[in-house]
Formats: C-alpha cells, structure tokens, sequence
C-alpha cells in the first residue's frame, strides 16, 4: 500500500487522492499524522469529492489544503507553493517547477 512506501527520505509533501488501491486517502492521513517521522508532512488531497462535508473531513483529519477536480495545472502549483511556503518560509521560491 501507500502507507508502506512512505519511507526515508521522506518527501516534502504529499499529494494524494481521497480514493487510493486498497484503501483511502483519509487512512493515510490519519496514519501520517499518527506517525512521529511523519507528522509533519503537509499533505495536499486532490479529489473528485467536492462536497462541503468531504472538504471539512480532509481538512479535519490533516490535510494542508484540499483540490477538487477539475482544476487548473497553475491553479495545482500555485497551492503546492502555498502550502510549502507556510510549512517551511525559508524555502526557495522556485521550489516547484513545472515545464
């Protein structure tokens, strides 16, 4: 599973779909956060969920930020920036560089 590939070094962030092979997007939150090593991740969810009570859930549960299909690929960097921006201020500019 997803879970168990998430080993050192660990990523600066993750971006992950509520509907995941073999299991879901908010369990691997919940086991993110659960986890000292990992805790402090941001996570980004990028779904197709768009409901108000699905969005508070993500949110809830640790997500850093929450995208709903369809988007923009801008409208997707320029959140990633956001979120990295607020998780680590110091951190370069062009951290995320999409051709």
């Amino acid at each position: 599973t997803a879970v168990t590939k998430l080993a050192e070094p660990f990523p600066d962030l993750v971006l992950l779909d509520w509907m995941l092979p073999g299991g879901s997007g908010i369990n691997f939150i919940k086991h993110m956060k659960r986890e000292e090593l990992t805790r402090n991740i941001p996570v980004v969810m990028l779904t197709a969920r768009g409901e108000e009570e699905d969005k508070v859930r993500g949110l809830e549960v640790g997500a850093d930020d929450y995208i709903t299909k369809p988007f923009s690929p801008k409208e997707l960097v320029a959140r990633l920036k956001a979120v990295i921006r607020r998780v680590t201020p110091t951190a370069l500019e062009d951290v995320i560089d999409v051709q």
